[in-house]
């Protein structure tokens, strides 16, 4: 015969048991949608990546395959739709020297070693032109309070023959095709991804093309602090960021 006390005693702690398994299920049930719904978030994000979901590009417009001045692909850029009047440029490097390397868009899309430019100077895809200029920007660049020049002044750093009003109307940096330096690491690889707004399929395929260059040095942008050039940066750093060599070209064509 059970003792009242004990049978009491029996009930309570099954009562305890029974409402110690019903929280648990009401938390199973409770955990099982957020983790369903975690579960379908991360396989959504993971999709995005694979398909490029994560990045602002969009159809490509343009595209190159650069080489060195031997010959060897030394890598890639593209160039897409990345919203209204904004493109996403897109470089891939391989197998270059470490360092930071000035890269950019440029007015005539052939690349051929040791070729003349319009100045009748020669070296490696010279053939390529000058920066991509694009329009000049509104805004001229004079401080307020200054006067405008009158008329160009000649520069020694101008090419034998050349004339004062040949000079380029938009300077560094801001030509079209102007972009920021490309980083090589010590694996001799380098990646760049910037948004522009300066660069469209009109300005890149029209009937000279384009091309890309990579330099063997950095482009300083043709910022030259006042104390070592108290009348301002020189034509050559105005059109070409000292950014040296052409180490690499690639012509630019519709995918």
């Amino acid at each position: 015969m059970i003792h009242p006390s004990r049978g009491r005693t029996l009930l309570t702690g099954t009562a305890v048991l029974m409402l110690a398994l019903a929280a648990c299920g009401d938390d199973a049930e409770t955990q099982q949608p957020t983790q369903d719904a975690a579960e379908q978030n991360d396989a959504e994000t993971a999709g995005e990546q694979e398909d490029g979901g994560g990045s602002a590009a969009g159809p490509i417009i343009a595209e190159a395959q650069m080489t060195d001045a031997v010959g060897t692909e030394v890598g890639t850029l593209t160039i897409s739709e990345a919203g209204e009047g904004v493109v996403e440029v897109h470089a891939e490097i391989v197998d270059m020297e470490p360092g930071f390397r000035g890269i950019s868009i440029h007015e005539t899309g052939v690349c051929e070693i040791q070729s003349a430019n319009e100045y009748g100077q020669v070296g490696d895809f010279f053939s390529a032109g000058d920066h991509l200029a694009g329009d000049p920007e509104e805004d001229s660049g004079v401080a307020e309070g200054e006067e405008a020049p009158e008329e160009l002044e000649e520069d020694p750093e101008l090419p034998p023959d050349v004339e004062p009003e040949e000079q380029a109307e938009v300077y560094h940096p801001d030509h079209a095709g102007n972009l920021p330096n490309l980083l090589v690491t010590e694996e001799r690889t380098g990646t760049l991804t910037v948004l522009s707004d300066r660069l469209d399929e009109d300005l890149l395929l029209d009937e000279d093309g384009s091309a890309v260059i990579v330099h063997t040095e950095a482009d300083n942008a043709a910022n030259i602090p006042e104390r070592y050039a108290p009348e301002g940066p020189d034509y050559e750093t105005l059109t070409t960021g000292d950014s040296g060599a052409r180490a690499a070209c690639g012509v630019l064509e519709a995918p």
